[in-house]
């Protein structure tokens, strides 16, 4: 399956959804049947399997739950039942032609993407003198993969994390704006593209829920993760304010309830003692929009004695209790609820890193605390789960969800979402009526051009090192520390993973003949 595929197939979706805006499985409908048609001739007994090999070869759906085809063939009158087996009952050959045609249109605009996009790439990347439109098409799929936005399951490899990858992603984030200050076609193609892996994602989180745009969040308790909460209260970037924000309305619109967890509480706390205490130094855990703002020590202690109060009255998001576990009738706690925590702590820490044991604590205790919130409570459905944990982590919640599924219960919501994909069900359910893709485009887009933590913070230590040696003096290690050109160099430098002395002193050459320049 190429990525051609994947993107056509998205793509395909979205011009779709704009003509059949009932329910998900009616936008469905015509690639399960197209799928049907292209293997089974009429009177044949229907192979679901190789529908589902078809739906994603030619279409890129990775994952489509079996129970899909069989809920479109009990809708459609072209197939019969009989027993167990469905049963093709007249030829479809006029369905495989309107898809074909279809078909082809996204496709061109997929190519049309790609070309564009390769010329632009062959133009700045370093590392590759050449790019093809194939080549192209692959960067464009693994910058959405990066970013956040996946097909299907099948998600943990597609993250994976390589130096190429970050050069790529930049400059196809810089070709995005590019396209988009000109008002271009390629822009609205690959807004196109995000909405249709918003489809996408919404099929397989709950394609089979016929009542996703009816039914509202009104029982549904959202918790909120500490990068989401550090968004939404405006300490991170304008742009990660402005996509927290934009959710966290679209949920209230739907009628959500929202809660973090008291160690979210200590998480925020603790990061706001450290920032204070690390104000302007690269390589300690920043708050960007504090940063821009010049928040000084004693603006920062303001900010932790009203932080929760601004959650609170702003956002209508409350401080939660700690659950307990579900108990019967004599008070004992019932067995059949109880998870096992030592083996999901080993499974994470054998598939993820963490920062430290505390955070690992945390997510543990913020995933073990929606187990119990839902009790008995067993829903595909998210308005009927009854709480989820919401993260920005998208390899967290793809380890617990695949732990879940495997060994608690496989027929119920995950425990938790991640942010774009909540925004994905969410903007369905809102009648596909505001700019939530576009807004997720460009903070992907941002996100891009923004260095890695981990080489922010080597950066870091090689410069307090620096300085301990006497070879930066303090003065040009706090302009080093303050200025943009410095972030922009580690983004650059990332893209080889060449972060050393030499990167500094080129810095700090820099900067002085900047200063020198002024002085003249």
């Amino acid at each position: 399956m190429g990525n051609q595929n994947i993107l056509t197939g998205a793509v395909l979706l979205q011009t779709m959804w704009n003509i059949r805006q009932k329910d998900l499985l009616d936008l469905i409908s015509p690639l399960v049947i197209y799928s049907i048609a292209k293997v089974t001739s009429p009177g044949e007994i229907i192979d679901q399997q190789r529908v589902l090999e078809i739906i994603k070869s030619e279409f890129g759906y990775v994952d489509m739950p079996a129970i899909i085809i069989q809920r479109v063939m009990r809708r459609s009158d072209h197939f019969q039942k009989k027993g167990k087996e469905y049963f093709l009952k007249e030829n479809l050959d006029s369905v495989v032609i309107e898809v074909d045609r279809r078909k082809e249109e996204c496709e061109n605009k997929v190519k049309t993407i790609g070309t564009e996009l390769g010329t632009y790439l062959e133009t700045h990347l370093k590392s590759r003198p050449k790019v093809s439109v194939d080549e192209a098409i692959a960067d464009l799929q693994g910058f959405f993969s990066r970013q956040g936005l996946f097909l299907g399951v099948n998600r943990l490899e597609e993250h994976a994390d390589d130096l190429k990858g970050r050069e790529s992603d930049y400059y196809i984030a810089q070709y995005l704006y590019e396209k988009k200050d000109a008002k271009a076609i390629e822009y609205d193609y690959v807004i196109d593209l995000v909405k249709g892996y918003f489809l996408q994602s919404a099929i397989y989180l709950q394609g089979e829920n016929g009542n996703l745009i009816s039914s509202t969040y009104k029982n549904v308790k959202f918790y909120y993760d500490t990068p989401f909460l550090l968004k939404l209260l405006g300490y991170k970037t304008e742009e990660e304010n402005n996509g927290a924000v934009n959710l966290h309305k679209a949920l209230e619109s739907q009628g959500g309830v929202f809660f973090y967890f008291p160690q979210t509480q200590n998480e925020i706390e603790g990061i706001l003692c450290a920032y204070q205490k690390n104000i302007g130094k690269v390589g300690h855990y920043t708050l960007e929009r504090l940063d821009e703002k010049h928040y000084t020590s004693s603006d920062v202690e303001r900010l932790r004695c009203t932080w929760e109060g601004r959650l609170q009255g702003t956002y209508h998001t409350n401080l939660a209790a700690r659950p307990e576990y579900q108990a019967k009738y004599n008070g004992d706690v019932d067995a059949n609820y109880v998870i096992d925590e030592n083996e999901l702590r080993d499974f994470l820490k054998q598939n993820s890193k963490w920062r430290s044991e505390d955070a690992l604590n945390a997510d543990l205790e913020s995933v073990v605390s929606i187990h119990k919130l839902r009790g008995s409570v067993i829903s595909t459905e998210i308005e009927r789960c009854r709480a989820v944990f919401v993260t920005t982590n998208t390899k967290l919640a793809d380890i617990v969800n695949q732990y879940y599924r495997q060994n608690v219960n496989s027929q119920t919501f995950p425990l938790i979402i991640t942010d774009s994909d909540l925004a994905a069900l969410t903007w369905i359910k809102c009648g596909s009526v505001g700019d939530l893709p576009e807004k997720q485009l460009l903070l992907n887009a941002y996100m891009a051009t923004r260095p890695a933590p981990d080489f922010l913070e080597k950066f870091g230590q090689v410069l307090e090192k620096m300085e301990s040696e006497g070879k930066i003096n303090a003065d040009m290690a706090v302009a080093i520390r303050a200025s943009g050109y410095t972030q922009k160099e580690i983004l650059f430098a990332s893209f080889e993973g060449k972060i050393d002395e030499n990167l500094i002193l080129a810095v700090e050459s820099k900067l002085k003949e900047k200063f020198s320049g002024q002085a003249r």
